[in-house]
């Protein structure tokens, strides 16, 4: 069976799959540096499933040592995804070293329920949108703040607004303060990914599918009506495609 793993900058999610189907899900908060056993969530499932193989994807490197230590002590040694991996695509971009692993990740996994071009949208701490042309080259997207972390933000730099939890706002008329910030990061997020969403496919067809994964994916999915399909997991079905690819060519 194949692990894999996903270190985001907010939290870790790890899979089990027997082939394609992913069979056990497992989530946590990213670990702090310096704290006391930070895999151990990770022992219990090592222990429960015949594990022969690990693939990780991560976007905070100052983990990845501690990881690869703890599952090298239970004779497992992972693969960490990066633009020198093996891929079905071309990272046709100015500097493929700076794309992240995630967004790799994200758009290799799209490959699995559709063919492109395609556009994904991942939302989580950060917000992103991705684009794969038809002829599978990855030509780049966009990065921005998440709506989470655009309320803290904006919290933390006026001295007249405390924090905010976020919650759904009814509609864009916000009739106090905090549903006033709500609705404001809301829907201009709203907005911003429609706009980008028909820019992006000017650029490679107006038919281009368009995915969205990530833990935020959903607060958009009823109403951005631009988004074909939701797949919460696109990330490991990525990274399982990818291990799968990597062992081919480990085969010659």
């Amino acid at each position: 069976m194949l692990l894999t793993v996903d270190i985001g900058n907010s939290a870790v999610g790890a899979t089990v799959f027997r082939g394609k189907a992913p069979i056990h899900v497992l989530c946590f908060a990213t670990p702090v540096p310096g704290a006391y056993r930070p895999w151990s969530s990770l022992s219990a499932m090592c222990q429960k499933f015949e594990i022969e193989a690990v693939m990780v994807s991560s976007v905070v490197p100052s983990l990845n040592r501690g990881l690869e230590e703890f599952l090298r002590k239970k004779g497992l040694f992972p693969r960490f995804l990066d633009h020198r991996t093996p891929l079905e695509i071309t990272l046709a971009v100015d500097h493929p070293h700076e794309v992240g692993a995630d967004r790799i990740a994200d758009v290799v996994g799209a490959l699995e329920f559709t063919s492109p071009p395609f556009l994904v949208i991942d939302s989580g701490t950060a917000l992103t949108v991705d684009v794969v042309d038809a002829g599978f080259r990855y030509l780049g997207g966009v990065i921005a703040p998440g709506v989470e972390i655009s309320i803290r933000c904006l919290a933390a730099n006026a001295a007249r607004l405390e924090n905010i939890e976020f919650v759904v706002p009814v509609d864009p008329l916000g009739r106090n303060t905090a549903d006033c910030i709500r609705a404001g990061v809301f829907y201009t997020h709203l907005g911003g990914l429609d706009y980008i969403v028909r820019e992006f496919r000017n650029m490679v067809g107006k038919s281009a599918t368009v995915i969205a994964t990530g833990g935020a994916a959903e607060l958009f999915n009823d109403r951005l009506h631009v988004i074909d399909r939701l797949i919460p997991d696109l990330i490991h079905h990525g990274l399982r495609r990818i291990h799968a690819g990597w062992m081919a060519v480990d085969r010659g």
